[in-house]
């Protein structure tokens, strides 16, 4: 019943309970506040590690119910509140416990829930699918912080004054790259529900055509495939120099379908965004991604021909002006 407001602030505020705060009162003498405090975190110590983690196996609970097809607003409150834990916990060292051992089950439940694959995703609808990928960009992003601020201080009104003291390692740091090993593993299924155009729910809970202001889209991208999207540009970013590693997982045929994408949705900002990254990357980290793109998939052919037959002016002309004076600037200056 954690989803319920009440007894959701409850049992946050009671995993991140800080024992120090007691030296805070002023009803009390030094000594025994100093053993208030040792009593309270050994009491906190006991219940996180024997109870939460072990007894009721708190984390994973918590995951199979973001990730239930019994309720939409439940799960969504169930994976909202995992969020806000993650945020909470990861200047709390002793909260440490709760988490150790789940790093990959994270990345498997949400991945799986995103893709709609298992006995975790085949049940979820359009919309509890979205909420799973968006879930995993939010932990993905809390987790790569090596430091992080600390609630406790940050909602302080003398919190300026602090500002060393306001960052404290992050617990989640350290299984980080684990988290994004993992990740690769799913990069080929990740690539095909972005050009996949078999399953009517890869697409949207509406397959039919889209009208907008500056024409209609017979075919909408949809939001599913723009968390894909985000997620795999995301655990490329996040490998930094080892990103080659990540572009080799790709197929080669996602390079010939995702042009063929960003021609067929030329002003959809989000989507064109992630392309430029896709290929500025490719470019510089793996050169066979740029010569697949611009020998099989026509790259260049397709963008000048676009540029030149549209007289009226989409987002993705500014995109191949910046891809074309990326490659050519890539080829040519020597830095």
């Amino acid at each position: 019943n954690i989803h319920h407001g009440n007894l959701n602030s409850f049992v946050m505020d009671l995993i991140c309970f800080d024992p120090e705060c007691i030296q805070l009162r002023d009803d009390l003498m030094y000594h025994e506040k100093t053993k208030l405090v040792q009593q309270c975190m050994r009491y906190k110590l006991t219940l996180l590690r024997d109870v939460f983690a072990q007894q009721w196996q708190f984390v994973p609970n918590i995951l199979k119910r973001a990730c239930s097809a019994h309720s939409d607003d439940i799960s969504t409150k169930y994976a909202v509140f995992f969020v806000d834990l993650v945020a909470r916990c990861a200047s709390i060292e002793n909260t440490k416990c709760l988490f150790e051992g789940h790093a990959n089950v994270v990345i498997d439940t949400f991945i799986h829930g995103l893709l709609g694959q298992g006995a975790v995703g085949e049940k979820l609808n359009f919309w509890q699918r979205i909420r799973c990928g968006q879930s995993l960009v939010e932990y993905l992003d809390l987790a790569s912080r090596p430091s992080i601020i600390d609630p406790s201080i940050a909602v302080s009104p003398f919190a300026y004054l602090q500002t060393q003291n306001a960052y404290k390692e992050n617990i989640f740091y350290g299984t980080f790259k684990q988290c994004l090993s993992r990740l690769i593993e799913y990069v080929p299924q990740l690539c095909q529900l972005i050009v996949d155009d078999d399953g009517v729910e890869n697409v949207s809970p509406m397959n039919r055509e889209i009208r907008f202001s500056y024409g209609a889209i017979p075919k909408p991208l949809g939001r599913l495939k723009l968390n894909a999207m985000e997620l795999l540009t995301v655990t490329i970013d996040f490998h930094e120099m080892q990103c080659a590693v990540v572009l080799e997982a790709i197929p080669m045929t996602f390079w010939d379908k995702i042009v063929d994408l960003a021609l067929r949705h030329h002003n959809n900002n989000m989507f064109l965004c992630h392309f430029r990254r896709l290929v500025h990357l490719g470019m510089i980290f793996r050169r066979r991604i740029l010569r697949r793109l611009c020998e099989h998939a026509k790259l260049v052919e397709k963008m000048v021909d676009f540029f030149e037959s549209h007289t009226q002016r989409t987002e993705l002309h500014g995109y191949i002006l910046q891809m074309l004076h990326d490659i050519y600037q890539h080829d040519t200056v020597q830095h």
